[in-house]
């Protein structure tokens, strides 16, 4: 499912917007220490995997490095939610 999900996105870009896209997806660890940063906690930052490399990688990895997004998107958003509750119980999600 996820490879078909991928092939369809794929056909609703042009390729520069793809490539870009693709590009994107290397940026990960970015936005984990600018994350960090800000909340003053780099306890979490052992989950990125999508690290910037030295080279582009190759549009062939797409699909994994979106399913790696996706999974430490996840696990972020949890991680903060956690978080939230222990600081503001009154304001935690339900």
């Amino acid at each position: 499912m996820h490879k078909m999900s991928i092939a369809f996105y794929s056909l609703c870009l042009t390729s520069d917007e793809f490539a870009r896209a693709v590009l994107s997806l290397q940026f990960d660890e970015n936005f984990a220490i600018y994350i960090s940063t800000i909340i003053n906690d780099y306890n979490w930052n052992h989950v990125v995997t999508n690290r910037h490399p030295l080279a582009p990688n190759s549009p062939f990895q797409a699909a994994r490095n979106l399913m790696l997004h996706r999974i430490i998107t996840e696990y972020l958003h949890r991680y903060l939610e956690i978080r939230c509750s222990l600081a503001y119980p009154s304001k935690a999600p339900h």
